[in-house]
């Protein structure tokens, strides 16, 4: 049977062909180190799990969540938990697409004036607006959701 690391490394490649090698090295290293970590050294790589790993890798790649966040997540998957479930202990469940728009519409909505100020080229009021985005989505990639906030804006300008 092929390495169980070497069979991660070929899903993340078929899942997304332009993803970044280093990146998939490092977290392939943090499984290691969390594993080397535990007293009890039987955890099981599973065709299950490791699809689910795939999928936390590229969350961090796509700059879903912060790399504390993932390892966060990674330490809980480790601990048994699916990555569902992980997700939810780590209060990041609501990281789909309408849930995150949902957010930042209600964001700029209870902050019309930073919003104001933003378009009317104060930069920092962005801050504020994405402060408030991750007070409502902790763990969230601060730059992901400057991102998300910065296209609403300008979509509404």
């Amino acid at each position: 049977m092929e390495h169980p690391f070497m069979t991660m490394m070929i899903k993340m490649k078929e899942k997304n062909h332009t993803f970044d090698r280093s990146m998939s090295v490092d977290f392939c290293q943090r499984i290691i180190g969390e594993v080397n970590y535990r007293e009890e050294n039987n955890i099981k790589l599973t065709q299950q799990n490791l699809n689910e790993y795939v999928e936390l890798f590229f969350f961090w790649h796509d700059n879903v969540i912060t790399r504390q966040t993932q390892t966060e997540i990674l330490r809980k998957m480790l601990d048994g938990a699916d990555l569902k479930m992980a997700i939810v202990a780590v209060g990041i469940e609501n990281a789909e697409p309408e849930k995150l728009e949902k957010i930042v519409s209600d964001v700029l909505a209870a902050n019309s004036k930073a919003v104001e100020d933003y378009k009317a080229g104060k930069l920092a009021a962005m801050n504020r607006l994405v402060g408030e985005f991750l007070k409502k989505q902790k763990g969230f990639d601060p730059n992901a959701a400057r991102k998300l906030i910065e296209s609403e804006c300008n979509e509404n300008n």
